[in-house]
């Protein structure tokens, strides 16, 4: 089962704009973490709650 593809998957460009951004801070700025992800969230639903347990 497929339940991703990668049409949903962020475009490089995005990655590289958010690298940009925390490199681009000023000298007294510490960036410990990035965190990049999708605003929409591929969402999954199952007419049985017990099948996606076999995910």
């Amino acid at each position: 089962m497929n339940y991703g593809s990668r049409r949903d998957a962020l475009p490089a460009s995005a990655i590289v704009r958010a690298i940009e951004h925390a490199l681009e801070q000023p000298e007294d700025v510490d960036v410990n973490e990035l965190v990049v992800q999708p605003t929409a969230q591929l969402v999954l639903a199952f007419p049985n709650p017990f099948m996606a347990m076999y995910i």
